[in-house]
């Protein structure tokens, strides 16, 4: 089971914790920073984390239906569950 099976809204101090790794320190804000761009976790509130299913990631599994329109296409692929 890795950190974000199971903890799905953590810190900062417990994600550097996890690693042996001073909560302040720069490799810790950047590993963090670099998955929140790669959209694996999202920033909920200074210094506090979620972790982003598979499954809710935009596009992830979506293919295009060209006779939905887009609005109702961008909902559906939210709605995808890995197969």
């Amino acid at each position: 089971m890795s950190f974000l099976d199971a903890n799905p809204v953590f810190t900062r101090g417990e994600f550097a914790a996890a690693i042996d790794l001073p909560k302040g320190s720069a490799p810790v804000g950047r590993f963090l920073g670099q998955q929140v761009a790669a959209k694996r976790i999202r920033r909920l509130r200074r210094e506090v984390f979620s972790a982003v299913p598979d499954h809710k990631t935009p596009g992830a599994s979506c293919s295009r239906d060209t006779s939905t329109p887009a609005s109702t296409a961008r909902t559906a692929c939210w709605a995808i569950t890995p197969a």
